[in-house]
């Protein structure tokens, strides 16, 4: 792996264990859960390893919120896919 890999790789790995036991959106499931139950469903479905690292990262930037925990009766736009984007660049 390169570094750049290396690093993308370590900072997915230390916000699932830093943010993934939080309750995701008052669900009965962790953000980390969902997560990977999206990408088990991908992978279920006959989905290619990309599909598969797609669907256990489409909620990276509720992680990364400057804006603190999001919930069901939080309407706010708070553009989680441009945070995801951030982290994965």
């Amino acid at each position: 792996m390169t570094d750049v890999t290396t690093s993308t790789v370590e900072t997915i790995r230390r916000i699932f264990t830093d943010h993934g036991m939080k309750d995701y959106l008052g669900e009965d499931v962790t953000m980390a859960e969902h997560m990977l139950q999206a990408a088990h469903q991908a992978e279920g479905m006959g989905g290619d390893p990309l599909t598969v690292v797609g669907a256990l990262l489409h909620d990276i930037g509720q992680f990364t919120s400057a804006f603190g925990t999001i919930t069901k009766a939080d309407t706010r736009d708070r553009y989680q896919e441009d945070a995801g984007a951030e982290v994965l660049k």
